[in-house]
Protein backbone atom coordinates (compact mmCIF):
# COMPACT_ATOMS: atom_id res chain seq x y z
CA UNK A 1 0.00 0.00 0.00
CA UNK A 2 3.03 2.42 0.97
CA UNK A 3 4.19 1.72 -2.72
CA UNK A 4 0.42 2.78 -4.46
CA UNK A 5 0.49 6.52 -2.32
CA UNK A 6 4.31 6.40 -3.27
CA UNK A 7 3.52 6.28 -6.76
CA UNK A 8 0.73 8.53 -7.13
CA UNK A 9 2.77 10.82 -5.08
CA UNK A 10 5.20 10.31 -7.73
CA UNK A 11 2.35 11.07 -10.87
CA UNK A 12 1.35 13.64 -8.96
CA UNK A 13 4.66 15.68 -8.89
CA UNK A 14 4.77 15.16 -12.46
CA UNK A 15 1.74 16.64 -12.51
CA UNK A 16 2.28 19.79 -10.59
CA UNK A 17 5.06 20.51 -12.47
CA UNK A 18 3.12 20.18 -15.90
CA UNK A 19 0.73 23.22 -14.22
CA UNK A 20 3.29 25.02 -12.99
CA UNK A 21 5.03 25.02 -16.44
CA UNK A 22 1.42 25.93 -17.72
CA UNK A 23 0.11 28.51 -14.98
CA UNK A 24 2.19 31.74 -15.92
CA UNK A 25 1.73 32.38 -19.16
CA UNK A 26 -1.84 30.95 -20.18
CA UNK A 27 -4.40 32.36 -17.46
CA UNK A 28 -5.01 35.91 -16.38
CA UNK A 29 -4.48 37.04 -12.84
CA UNK A 30 -7.81 36.18 -11.47
CA UNK A 31 -7.75 32.87 -13.04
CA UNK A 32 -4.21 31.95 -11.49
CA UNK A 33 -5.74 32.75 -8.34
CA UNK A 34 -8.12 30.43 -9.04
CA UNK A 35 -5.71 27.19 -9.85
CA UNK A 36 -3.90 28.21 -7.15
CA UNK A 37 -6.66 27.93 -4.83
CA UNK A 38 -7.46 24.52 -6.25
CA UNK A 39 -4.09 23.44 -6.21
CA UNK A 40 -3.02 24.06 -2.25
CA UNK A 41 -6.46 22.17 -1.49
CA UNK A 42 -5.17 19.06 -3.67
CA UNK A 43 -2.31 19.26 -2.18
CA UNK A 44 -3.66 19.27 1.46
CA UNK A 45 -5.54 16.00 0.90
CA UNK A 46 -3.90 12.38 0.05
CA UNK A 47 -4.56 10.67 3.55
CA UNK A 48 -6.24 7.42 1.66
CA UNK A 49 -5.05 5.70 -1.53
CA UNK A 50 -8.72 6.38 -2.75
CA UNK A 51 -8.19 10.60 -1.99
CA UNK A 52 -4.85 10.20 -3.97
CA UNK A 53 -6.15 8.59 -7.03
CA UNK A 54 -9.34 11.40 -6.99
CA UNK A 55 -6.56 14.04 -6.01
CA UNK A 56 -4.25 13.20 -9.02
CA UNK A 57 -7.29 13.19 -11.14
CA UNK A 58 -8.47 16.66 -10.21
CA UNK A 59 -4.67 18.24 -11.29
CA UNK A 60 -5.13 15.85 -14.45
CA UNK A 61 -8.43 17.91 -15.27
CA UNK A 62 -6.65 20.86 -14.08
CA UNK A 63 -3.81 20.60 -16.01
CA UNK A 64 -5.61 20.31 -18.96
CA UNK A 65 -7.31 23.36 -18.12
CA UNK A 66 -4.87 25.41 -18.02
CA UNK A 67 -3.39 24.39 -20.89
CA UNK A 68 -6.21 25.81 -22.93
CA UNK A 69 -6.01 28.85 -21.36
CA UNK A 70 -8.97 28.93 -19.62
CA UNK A 71 -10.43 27.07 -16.27
CA UNK A 72 -13.64 25.09 -16.99
CA UNK A 73 -15.73 23.99 -14.00
CA UNK A 74 -15.53 23.31 -12.08
CA UNK A 75 -12.14 25.30 -11.66
CA UNK A 76 -13.70 28.42 -12.70
CA UNK A 77 -14.79 28.88 -9.04
CA UNK A 78 -12.99 28.74 -5.62
CA UNK A 79 -12.48 24.93 -4.15
CA UNK A 80 -15.57 24.07 -2.02
CA UNK A 81 -14.70 23.46 1.86
CA UNK A 82 -14.98 19.48 3.11
CA UNK A 83 -12.41 16.56 2.14
CA UNK A 84 -11.63 15.98 -1.46
CA UNK A 85 -13.92 12.49 -1.49
CA UNK A 86 -16.92 14.66 -0.88
CA UNK A 87 -15.98 17.22 -4.35
CA UNK A 88 -16.64 14.52 -6.83
CA UNK A 89 -20.09 16.22 -7.36
CA UNK A 90 -18.23 19.00 -8.49
CA UNK A 91 -16.70 17.28 -11.61
CA UNK A 92 -19.09 17.39 -14.76
CA UNK A 93 -20.66 14.21 -14.94
CA UNK A 94 -18.66 14.03 -18.38
CA UNK A 95 -15.36 13.66 -16.34
CA UNK A 96 -17.39 11.92 -13.36
CA UNK A 97 -18.12 9.10 -15.81
CA UNK A 98 -14.65 8.70 -16.77
CA UNK A 99 -12.98 9.19 -13.68
CA UNK A 100 -15.18 6.18 -12.54
CA UNK A 101 -15.04 4.02 -15.29
CA UNK A 102 -11.04 4.58 -16.49
CA UNK A 103 -8.72 2.18 -15.18
CA UNK A 104 -6.24 2.76 -12.38
CA UNK A 105 -2.64 2.76 -13.95
CA UNK A 106 -0.48 0.55 -12.77
CA UNK A 107 3.08 1.83 -14.34
CA UNK A 108 5.82 -0.04 -13.41
CA UNK A 109 8.30 2.12 -11.38
CA UNK A 110 11.94 2.43 -12.84
CA UNK A 111 14.92 1.08 -12.21
CA UNK A 112 16.59 3.56 -10.59
CA UNK A 113 13.73 4.16 -7.43
CA UNK A 114 14.35 0.69 -6.29
CA UNK A 115 17.96 0.93 -6.54
CA UNK A 116 18.47 4.21 -4.99
CA UNK A 117 19.17 3.91 -1.14
CA UNK A 118 15.34 5.82 0.23
CA UNK A 119 13.51 3.97 -2.73
CA UNK A 120 12.93 7.29 -5.11
CA UNK A 121 11.64 9.21 -2.11
CA UNK A 122 14.21 11.75 -3.17
CA UNK A 123 13.47 11.54 -6.86
CA UNK A 124 9.68 11.68 -6.39
CA UNK A 125 9.83 15.06 -5.06
CA UNK A 126 11.85 16.73 -8.14
CA UNK A 127 10.46 18.01 -10.67
CA UNK A 128 10.96 16.07 -14.17
CA UNK A 129 11.61 18.19 -17.19
CA UNK A 130 9.46 18.43 -20.52
CA UNK A 131 12.08 17.92 -22.86
CA UNK A 132 16.28 17.01 -22.27
CA UNK A 133 17.77 14.55 -19.49
CA UNK A 134 17.61 14.28 -15.67
CA UNK A 135 20.39 13.39 -14.39
CA UNK A 136 20.79 12.01 -10.77
CA UNK A 137 23.88 10.70 -9.05
CA UNK A 138 24.11 9.74 -6.11
CA UNK A 139 27.21 9.21 -3.15
CA UNK A 140 26.57 6.68 -0.84
CA UNK A 141 29.65 5.27 1.49
CA UNK A 142 30.48 1.84 2.25
CA UNK A 143 31.42 0.89 5.91
CA UNK A 144 35.37 -0.37 5.99
CA UNK A 145 35.30 -4.32 7.17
Amino acid sequence: MNNVINNLNYDFNILLHQFENSLHDRLNNSDKRLAIAWINKLKSESSSIEEAYLRNDFLYYLVQSVEVGCLKPPFDQKPPNGRILSLKNVLPVNIKAKLENAPKPSQPRPEIFERSPDKGAFLAAQPVPRSGAFCYLAIVSKEKN
